[in-house]
């Protein structure tokens, strides 16, 4: 959708809220039409993705899109309310949509990375995780799904990647994207469909859960909390402060806990 467009629709709403929504009096007034506009550029992104529930960020221009599904909403019932590893995006991919012609869609397999980060490749094979762009350095924190022993599971790590070394190993193919990643296990990082931000020198982590097990398992104990599977929210923001040491090892530090 263009800027045009967006700017159209914006002023469309402001003219439909009354007097009274912006703390007068007068009765509300309702356009006797509405306007949809939308701009179809999928011909430009034929090589891109097709995933949800991924940490992305980008970088000069370049889009960087990790972990997810390709699989769909999950349903409601049978297999089609679980996670399957099988479906889960196994790729980090890189989107370059400069020009205009189609955009180059670059990607490497988690299976590149060393076994040295399996926590990591199970990590980025993830749904909902919270994530945050701090400048060069991308942040993924928790996400759900089927781990490498096959079991699901909230995972509690938090990882790090520095994105023009990630870039450049996935679009050229030079240097190891194996060394710009980072991580640290922890429980205040077990979180899945939260928020992550950054406001001065410290993270927030917002709101998410934890889930262990399956959704159908959950389903079949009457959506109750069971040795099969589980569900709990976590109710709160946490303030963190993530250190990385000279060799770039991460801990994690919790500083208040707001409930």
């Amino acid at each position: 959708m263009s800027a045009r467009a967006i700017a159209v629709l914006g002023l469309i709403s402001l003219s439909t809220l009354s007097a009274a929504d912006l703390g007068g009096a007068a009765p509300a007034r309702k356009l006797p039409f509405t306007v949809e506009a939308s701009d179809d550029v999928s011909s430009r992104f034929t090589g891109a993705p097709r995933i949800h529930s991924f940490a992305w960020a980008q970088w000069e221009g370049k889009w960087i899109f990790i972990g997810g599904r390709t699989s769909g909403y999950h349903g409601v019932g049978g297999s089609e309310a679980d996670f399957p590893r099988a479906t889960a995006n196994a790729r980090i991919w890189v989107v370059d949509p400069a020009g205009t012609g189609p955009a180059r869609t670059f990607s490497i397999p988690l299976s590149d990375l060393p076994d040295s980060l399996a926590v990591v490749k199970d990590q980025w094979a993830s749904s909902n995780p919270a994530f945050f762009q701090d400048g060069e350095t991308l942040y993924v924190t928790g996400g759900y799904g089927r781990n490498s022993a096959g079991l699901w599971v909230t995972y509690p790590v938090l990882s790090s990647v520095r994105l023009p070394q990630l870039v450049e190993a996935v679009v050229d193919r030079k240097g190891s994207a194996a060394a710009a990643v980072h991580y640290v296990e922890s429980p205040l990082a077990q979180i899945s469909g939260g928020e992550m931000l950054k406001l001065g020198d410290a993270f927030y982590f917002i709101g998410g859960h934890v889930f262990m097990g399956t959704y159908s398992e959950f389903e079949a104990a009457g959506e109750k909390n069971s040795t099969a599977a589980s569900q709990k929210y976590t109710g709160e923001i946490r303030k963190i402060r993530i250190v990385r040491n000279g060799a770039g090892e991460l801990s994690v530090q919790l500083i208040q806990a707001f409930a």
